[in-house]
C-alpha cells in the first residue's frame, strides 16, 4: 500500500513539474511577443513568472530580460517624453548590471556567442555605474549642470546671430507679409502679426491684405482660435499652434532654464549641427521640441515639434519648420523663407512661405488679436 502511495506522489510531482515547464514555456513565448510589440515591462513580467515556475533562470530567459531592461527607463520606453525618476533609473540600471554580470559569468556557451556579445555590449556601457545611489545622483547632477551650460551658450550664440539680446528685447511687434505655396501648387497670401507677450495672428487669403480669408488663426497666450472661410470662430485645441506664438523663442528659453519650468537636453542632427530638445507638459500629453542651429553662424535652421498623448510613445502630430534666407531688418535678422512640413495621422502637408516685407514695431495694434 505504501508503495502505491509513494508511486502516486512521484507521478503527481512529475506531472506538476511537466505542467510548470509547459506554462513557463508559454510565458517565455508571451514575453517574446511583448518585446517585439515594444511592451518591455510586460516582457519582463512574463520572464519573471517563467523563472518562478522553473525555480531558476536560463540563458534564453536572462538574455531576453536583459534586452528588455536595456529598453526601459523608469518603467517607460526611451522614446517617451516623461521625466525620468533618477532613483528608479538607478535601481533599474543596477539590476541590469547584475543580470549582465550573472549572464557573462554563467553562459559562455558554444553556439550562444551572438547573444553573449549582446550582453557584453550592454555591460560595457553600464559597468562604471556608481556603487551607491547617492554617488549616481551626484554624478548626474554634475552632468546636468555641464549640459545646461552648453545649452545656454548655444542659445546665446543664436541670439547674438540674430542681432543680440538688446536688439531682440526692443522688438515688441512684427508684421510679416508674403505668399505661401502648398505642394508647389496653390498660392495664397500670408499676413502674420506678432505682439509681445505670446500673441500671434495669421491670415491666409486669396487676395493681399487679408481679403477673402481662407484661414485665420489667433493665438493669445494659452488660448487659440481659428476661422475657416465664412464660418464662425472656434477654439483651437492645438498645442503646436500655441507653441508658435513667440517671436524669438530663444529669449523665452534662456529665461526659463534657471526657473526649471522646462526640461532641456542637448543633441546633434545627423549632419552634426548642434541643437537642443525641449519638453513641456501640455493638456492631454507632452510637447517635444527640437531646435537645430547652424554650427558656424548660430542661426536657427530647423524646428521639429512633436505632440505625444499621455502614455503613448509615437507622436500623434508632427510639424517641421526649416528657416532660410535671413535678412537684416532694423538690426535684427529675420528668415524670409520658411518651409513647413506637417503630419497628422495619415495626412501629410508641405508648404513654402516666402515673405516680401517685414516690419518691426509698426503696423500692429492690440485690436488685431480680437
Amino acid at each position: 500500500m505504501n508503495k502505491f502511495i509513494i508511486l502516486a506522489i512521484l507521478v503527481l510531482t512529475s506531472l506538476d513539474s511537466f505542467s510548470q515547464e509547459t506554462v513557463a514555456r508559454f510565458k517565455y513565448e508571451d514575453a517574446e511577443k511583448a518585446f517585439v510589440a515594444g511592451n518591455y515591462q510586460a516582457c519582463i513580467d512574463n520572464l519573471d513568472e517563467a523563472e518562478k515556475l522553473l525555480g531558476k533562470t536560463a540563458p534564453n530567459i536572462l538574455h531576453l530580460k536583459i534586452m528588455a531592461q536595456d529598453q526601459i527607463k523608469n518603467g517607460i520606453s526611451k522614446r517617451t517624453t516623461e521625466k525620468v525618476d533618477l532613483g528608479s533609473l538607478y535601481d533599474r540600471m543596477n539590476s541590469l548590471k547584475k543580470d549582465c554580470e550573472h549572464y557573462l559569468a554563467s553562459y559562455d556557451i558554444a553556439g550562444l556567442e551572438e547573444k553573449y556579445r549582446d550582453v557584453y555590449n550592454i555591460y560595457e556601457r553600464i559597468k562604471e555605474l556608481p556603487e551607491s545611489k547617492a554617488e549616481f545622483m551626484e554624478a548626474h547632477q554634475r552632468a546636468e549642470e555641464k549640459e545646461q551650460g552648453e545649452i545656454i551658450a548655444m542659445l546665446m550664440k543664436a541670439v547674438k546671430a540674430q542681432g543680440g539680446m538688446a536688439a531682440l528685447e526692443r522688438v515688441k511687434t512684427v508684421h510679416m507679409t508674403g505668399e505661401t505655396s502648398r505642394f508647389g501648387k496653390s498660392t495664397l497670401y500670408v499676413d502674420e502679426k506678432y505682439m509681445v507677450p505670446g500673441m500671434k495672428r495669421e491670415i491666409l487669403s486669396y487676395k493681399k491684405g487679408g481679403k477673402q480669408p481662407v484661414v485665420k488663426i489667433i493665438v493669445k497666450g494659452k488660448e487659440a482660435f481659428f476661422e475657416e472661410g465664412k464660418k464662425g470662430r472656434s477654439p483651437l485645441y492645438d498645442p503646436l499652434a500655441l507653441s508658435s506664438s513667440a517671436m524669438f523663442r530663444e529669449l523665452d528659453l534662456i529665461a526659463g532654464i534657471p526657473k526649471g519650468e522646462l526640461e532641456f537636453g542637448s543633441t546633434h542632427a545627423p549632419d552634426g549641427s548642434p541643437g537642443i530638445i525641449v519638453s513641456a507638459r501640455v493638456p492631454n500629453g507632452h510637447l517635444k521640441e527640437m531646435r537645430q542651429y547652424d554650427a558656424s553662424s548660430g542661426l536657427l535652421q530647423k524646428v521639429a515639434l512633436n505632440f505625444f498623448r499621455t502614455g503613448e510613445v509615437e507622436p500623434v502630430r508632427l510639424m517641421v519648420f526649416s528657416y532660410s534666407d535671413y535678412r537684416e531688418v532694423d538690426g535684427v535678422k529675420i528668415p524670409f523663407q520658411i518651409n513647413i512640413g506637417s503630419k497628422h495621422g495619415q495626412t501629410e502637408k508641405a508648404e513654402t512661405r516666402r515673405y516680401s516685407k517685414v516690419l518691426i514695431n509698426q503696423g500692429v495694434v492690440l485690436s488685431d488679436f480680437d
